[in-house]
């Protein structure tokens, strides 16, 4: 299994972007980072050029010029890794969010989609387990936030949280280098990346049941 999680902005200058949410709408935001956590323990961070120069072991990281190089390096790598074995991807809440919005803003930037099938089929869990789908047996039990679900099973939190807070460092973070905070954020993302694989591995051995 391989996870993944993304960073996305949403610039609050323009009208459409007043809602706090905007950095959800892949039509009003855009996809500022992308992290990859691999069962094998390897992980890969795809981030813009303001972060050059980071690295950690472990992590391979790849720096874009643009919005659509990044994409194309994700996509890219994600083939290298089903091309040796197909992995099944795992996201949280990745239907309603991380996949569209990974699609559509590679529609936007004229990027091939390296994987097609990642919408295909909602109960074909081989190819996408949406943790959020899974938990809930597809909305039958209420949904619960991925930092409650990770105390419930005492997995380490993040070092931030998504949301406004977030939005401000992204700011912060793309509008000129910023190394020091660009390592906060992508420590961020690696651990967000990598509680979503352990609980996929705990779902998977406790609750794998369809």
């Amino acid at each position: 299994m391989n996870s993944i999680f993304i960073h996305t902005y949403a610039n609050p200058t323009g009208e459409e972007t007043k809602d706090e949410s905007s950095w959800l709408s892949p039509f009003h935001a855009r996809v500022a980072a992308i992290y990859l956590q691999r069962e094998t323990g390897e992980s890969a961070a795809f981030l813009p050029s303001q972060a050059e120069g980071l690295s950690a072991p472990g992590t391979e990281f790849k720096f874009a010029a643009t919005e659509a190089q990044l994409l194309a390096e994700f996509w890219q790598k994600l083939g290298q890794i089903n091309k040796a074995q197909k992995e099944t991807l795992v996201t949280y809440n990745g239907r309603k969010h991380t996949v569209p919005f990974l699609y559509i803003r590679s529609s936007i930037n004229g990027v091939a989609i390296g994987n097609r099938d990642l919408m295909a089929e909602r109960y074909k869990l081989s190819e996408h387990l949406d943790l959020l789908e899974a938990f809930t047996f597809h909305g039958i039990v209420t949904r619960p936030a991925l930092l409650d679900l990770a105390r419930c099973y005492s997995l380490p939190l993040p070092v931030t949280l998504e949301g406004g807070p977030m939005q401000k460092l992204l700011g912060a973070a793309l509008s000129a280098p910023n190394k020091p905070l660009w390592e906060i954020l992508a420590k961020s993302g690696l651990q967000y990346a990598s509680l979503t694989l352990s609980l996929a591995q705990c779902w998977s051995k406790t609750l794998r049941i369809f």
